[in-house]
């Protein structure tokens, strides 16, 4: 298998490193059949894909075994934030199995983060839809599941494109990253009946969780909808995203 290795990972606040504690604690007592995650937001800039990768390290640290698998097509963080591809080497990523040019095994690559790894975007689309409807992620997710303890979905922002709504069913669960003094109240007061309430197979319902990033003023929040649960968890107004 083959490695990359994230550079300038941040070192959390006692506060914020408590609340990615608590998230992957709520995470823990869905059940075991919750495996598959996906993350979104409602907009851009509200954290998302710095929430995906340090619950992926406390997940990482408790000794299980997470795979993030990053379906940010359209702007991933993951490569240009923490140099995943020094030099601007290309390596296969999300988008070339996807299409078919290279098998899973070349595309999932050991971290520097123990018990971690990651399915990374190493090329950006403008529109990568039909790759997500040709059933190939589907089918890596369904392949993964049998050899990790948890899956992370990074998905771009649910309000602005439409990926998040194909990738959704894929998955056991959802979980929406809004952030305290910025995400329009509005924005993330999804209707019931929305997409990110339909789960895998028989779409059943999942647990929703949404994640309150504390930024201006406000706390950070878990709150687990199904069945209806919150639990409160302090934040800080430093953390980096």
């Amino acid at each position: 298998m083959n490695s990359v290795t994230f550079e300038n990972l941040p070192e959390l606040p006692f506060a914020a490193a408590e609340s990615i504690n608590q998230l992957r604690v709520n995470l823990s007592l869905c059940g075991k059949e919750i495996k598959t995650v996906m993350v979104t937001s409602c907009e851009p800039n509200e954290g998302k894909s710095f929430i995906c990768l340090n619950l992926v390290r406390s997940i990482a640290a408790s000794g299980s075994r997470v795979l993030l698998i990053d379906c940010d097509l359209r702007n991933s963080t993951y490569r240009r934030k923490y140099n995943l591809c020094p030099g601007g080497a290309r390596i296969p990523g999300t988008a070339d199995v996807l299409a078919g040019r290279v098998g899973l095994q070349d595309v999932i690559y050991r971290t520097n983060i123990p018990h971690a790894y990651i399915l990374p975007v190493t090329s950006t689309l403008p529109n990568p839809s039909f790759l997500l409807e040709n059933g190939v992620l589907d089918q890596i997710i369904a392949q993964c599941r049998e050899i990790y303890d948890y899956i992370i979905v990074d998905t771009p922002p649910a309000l602005t494109v439409a990926d998040a709504l194909k990738i959704a069913p894929m998955c056991d669960g959802s979980m929406i990253v809004v952030r305290g003094g910025v995400t329009d109240r509005k924005g993330h007061g999804l209707p019931k009946d929305h997409y990110l309430y339909s789960g895998h197979g028989e779409r059943r319902q999942p647990p929703c969780l949404r994640l309150a990033m504390r930024g201006a003023g406000g706390r950070t929040g878990v709150d687990r909808q199904t069945p209806s649960a919150r639990t409160a968890v302090s934040g800080a107004d430093e953390i980096p995203i």
